[in-house]
């Protein structure tokens, strides 16, 4: 018996159209399918995607439909996978195409380049699913089971045998051999660890985004270079007229060039107390990541989270690391207590604290060398070092970075790269600051090269990866670079070569999934062709007259390069004891007990007084910013991946040319194009033919 329309709720007067043949509402209907298709059409592409549509308000309106629709194929797809037997089981199925991570990528770099509240909304939203389907996959027995099933298989390529091994140690390593309690408990952890690092991420976003050091008084810009100082008014000048607004990326210039010793200590407070505070405080979430990680490695049977973090570096064992580590920290502390010393002396300071050290130590490079780095800026115009630096990558690997003119979202550039006059990869590079965007820089692959399509037939798409900076772009007239910023862009080109550098067809064997500490090597290597006589003939050019930098300037910046750097190195140890230490040791459940641990393990290692608002931890990113952050207990990994970085460069300049064609031609084919295809002790001995010297890094810091 039907129901009265008074009772259907929705129901509709006598002669009014069903919703689903109002035609309005019907044309809205076809609109939304067909904005889906297209943008599932974009994910189908095998060359660069349009961005302009995809972070559209039409776009991302669907979008997490989109993500949805494509969860639940990916869901097939791995149940489909483990339902497999022993007969259907090959390579190619751990090949099918990704679009659900292609799309979450790009979702997730224009958070990271744009952020706002709709973009931050359609993630956290997503984020939970995607880690419960994360989690099927990271803990399924079955999945493993198909791994080693194919692992056996005699006809594999050893590439593919790489694979499968590299697969089956880290299911191990996750402690898929546990009982089900365990292994359930270990899934809860890292759903929460992943809430958790997002929180952490946002908060520190959100605070960093309300850093604006404001200065009236412009004489206490003592030798500030000028364009800096323009960049600070013209940001002022709407809303504080002759004020100087200062954003966070400029802090380091304030320390440097601010006269007045209160403004640099409230900046240095400001700086260092980030996302300890109020509504956006970071201490709980901090507490809380700590205690997990360390239950995980306990259930995982490892003595702390430092002890399992050791599983993915270079390093043989967590003491090693610690005993190496505080070797170089007694020779540095040394020399750097006396250079201390020296700058006390020379200004006859009664009080100097950690935020006098950038200000005084300028002023006493220049009493004694007669330089100050940031003379050289006209001969870094941003665009100019951009074009040189490319021409580097083509001299030393045979690499023709060519800007196209595929439009992006912002301010940022697509390059397409060649090698042998084809096209290989897409470089989407954004590098000048925004108000909404991360304040640091980093490289980050977005799609991979091979995946397999409906006919199971493995296709090559254009791998994509994204480079981004913070350079701090003039609204008129050139971009000088501070000789730091050109560092940077050479670093994370590094990451992205080593990225993009490939010949082979599984992610998960990518240049950034290598071990952790040996993810630096390329970006600290390529900074040595900025910073070298040869390099910098190369690159430093005034951006007026196109002079070269004289040859007396070139020295001078290797001599600055290594002017009291044993401060810089007891710093960087100071950050990584304590980093250790935070994933090592029992960490009081308190937050105010945690801030007395916190600032006694510091004091330990600092050269200075540390002062009781050093929150530090609420900070510190790249220990808390994923839930499984490769720094977390490996913070220490530059300088681990400088040692390797050093003693290759010794090479570079023992074989009397840095741009050596050879030796650039060997180390592309054993390291960049190698990928995680070999444990690094193998790839460093197929490069140099012997294991590592350290000594070639104690000797460029002059601690021997």
């Amino acid at each position: 018996m039907s129901r009265q329309a008074d009772e259907i709720p929705g129901s509709r007067d006598a002669g009014e159209q069903p919703v689903w043949r109002d035609p309005e509402v019907a044309q809205n209907a076809l609109w939304i399918l067909e904005l889906k298709q297209r943008v599932l059409d974009e994910l189908e592409k095998s060359w660069f995607p349009d961005l302009e549509f995809l972070f559209s308000p039409e776009a991302l309106a669907v979008v997490e439909d989109v993500l949805d629709s494509l969860l639940i194929d990916s869901e097939k797809k791995f149940e489909d996978t483990c339902s497999l037997c022993e007969e259907q089981i090959h390579i190619d199925i751990f090949l099918s195409e990704n679009h659900l991570l292609y799309l979450y990528q790009l979702l997730k770099s224009f958070k990271n380049l744009h952020n706002n509240d709709q973009i931050r909304w359609i993630l956290e939203r997503f984020k939970e699913k995607y880690v419960a389907y994360e989690n099927k996959i990271l803990y399924s027995r079955r999945y493993y089971e198909v791994l080693r099933t194919c692992a056996l298989q005699e006809d594999l390529a050893f590439e593919e045998t790489r694979f499968l091994e590299v697969m089956i140690q880290k299911y191990e390593m996750r402690g898929i051999n546990l009982d089900i309690e365990k292994q359930s408990r270990l899934q809860e952890i890292h759903i929460e660890l992943s809430r958790l690092s997002d929180t952490y991420s946002n908060n520190l976003v959100d605070e960093e985004e309300g850093v604006k050091i404001h200065i009236k008084n412009r004489d206490v810009f003592e030798d500030m270079p000028t364009d800096v100082i323009e960049q600070a008014q013209e940001r002022s000048r709407e809303q504080w007229g002759e004020w100087y607004i200062f954003w966070i990326n400029q802090i380091p210039d304030v320390m440097k060039y601010c006269s007045d010793r209160s403004i640099r200590q409230k900046t240095y407070q400001t700086y260092t107390s980030l996302a300890s505070k109020w509504e956006k405080s970071n201490r709980e979430v901090v507490i809380k990541m700590l205690q997990l990680r360390d239950e995980r490695a306990k259930i995982l049977w490892y003595t702390c989270h430092a002890d399992y973090a050791m599983n993915t570096k270079m390093s043989d064992s967590f003491e090693e690391v610690v005993w190496y580590l505080e070797e170089i920290f007694q020779k540095a502390r040394i020399i750097a207590e006396s250079d201390v010393d020296d700058i006390k002396t020379h200004f006859w300071l009664n009080e100097f604290e950690v935020w006098d050290y950038a200000f005084y130590q300028r002023k006493y490079e220049k009493t004694q060398n007669n330089f100050d780095i940031s003379s050289v800026k006209p001969y870094f115009e941003a665009k100019q070092v951009i074009s040189w630096m490319f021409e580097i990558i083509q001299k030393l690997f045979g690499i023709h970075l060519t800007e196209s003119d595929i439009p992006t979202y912002g301010e940022g550039n697509v390059y397409e790269a060649y090698k042998d006059g084809v096209l290989l990869w897409y470089l989407w590079c954004d590098f000048y600051e925004s108000d909404k965007k991360m304040t640091w820089a980093w490289a980050e692959s977005i799609r991979s090269w091979s995946t397999i399509n409906a006919r199971w037939e493995r296709v090559k798409k254009h791998k994509i990866v994204i480079n981004a900076g913070n350079i701090t772009q003039k609204t008129d007239g050139d971009t000088l670079l501070d000789f730091r910023d050109v560092e940077t862009l050479f670093h994370e080109i590094g990451h992205a070569l080593h990225e993009l550098c490939y010949e082979w067809d599984f992610l998960s064997l990518s240049g950034l999934h290598t071990e952790d500490d040996f993810v630096e090597l390329p970006s600290q290597l390529l900074e040595n062709w900025c910073r070298s006589p040869e390099g910098l003939k190369y690159i430093a050019k005034h951006h007026i007259t196109w002079e070269a930098l004289p040859e007396e300037t070139i020295l001078k910046i290797l001599e600055s390069r290594s002017f009291h750097s044993a401060y810089g190195v007891v710093r960087y140890l100071m950050f990584s004891f304590y980093d250790l230490a935070l994933h090592s040791k029992d960490i009081p459940q308190d937050w105010e007990e945690f801030d007395i641990f916190s600032l006694q393990e510091l004091q330990e290692k600092s050269l200075f007084p540390v002062q009781d608002y050093f929150t530090l931890y609420a900070n510190l990113d790249h220990l808390f910013y994923e839930a499984d952050s490769m720094y977390a207990a490996g913070y220490f990994s530059y300088i681990w991946a400088e040692m390797i970085e050093q003693d290759i460069w010794n090479a570079f300049k023992s074989s009397w040319d840095v741009f050596n064609p050879e030796l650039a031609e060997k180390y592309y084919r054993t390291i960049l194009a190698q990928w995680f295809m070999k444990p690094w002790k193998v790839l460093f001995q197929d490069l140099m033919w012997r294991d590592l010297d350290p000594s070639a890094y104690l000797e460029s810091k002059h601690l021997i």
